[in-house]
């Protein structure tokens, strides 16, 4: 629901480059940076400093970071909740996954024990260290499910886990 400016200002922040941004968001890089220099100018604010070794935040753009991950993270979850109201009818059982944590172990099992009248709806989430939370409160709801690393007692308590069981690490 946020701008594609943004949106387009979290990459590169992200990223700390406008080329892998634009890598990321497949556009170009001079899309990227006629985006940066519209968002600067019509907030009035230097939120980058540019350099031939890439991107730097200046001190108001790590603020406005700060408060665009947030904003952008309660309007996924305010859009999510608007779409569960609309299908208010339908029920739905959403589950937490990303590629280094997979649900399909909880999918396997959902297919075995599930009923025809409760669908499972995967939401992907990003492995980033410290978004975990943010998943968390984006999946909504009474009943939902993280696949993942949730051992620790801090995430148990803060998030509300329930563990349902544990898998055996394997690394190939």
């Amino acid at each position: 629901m946020l701008d594609r400016s943004w949106k387009t200002f979290i990459a590169v922040a992200q990223t700390r480059s406008l080329s892998r941004a634009a890598e990321r968001l497949f556009l170009t890089p001079a899309a990227v940076m006629k985006q940066m220099n519209a968002l600067e100018e019509r907030l009035g604010l230097r939120l980058l400093e540019r350099s031939n070794r890439g991107v730097k935040l200046t001190e108001a753009g790590e603020y406005l970071l700060g408060e665009a991950l947030r904003l952008s993270s309660r309007a996924d979850g305010a859009l999510e909740r608007a779409r569960e109201l609309a299908r208010r009818g339908a029920r739905t059982v959403r589950v937490g996954s990303s590629f280094l944590n997979p649900a399909q172990k909880l999918v396997d099992l959902w297919s075995r024990v599930g009923t025809a009248d409760i669908g499972v709806r995967i939401v992907p989430y990003s492995d980033e260290r410290g978004q975990i939370l943010d998943v968390v409160a984006s999946l909504g709801g009474v009943l939902a499910f993280l696949s993942g690393g949730s051992g620790a007692l801090l995430m148990l308590v803060q998030a509300g886990f329930l563990e349902l069981g544990r898998l055996a690490l394997c690394v190939a």
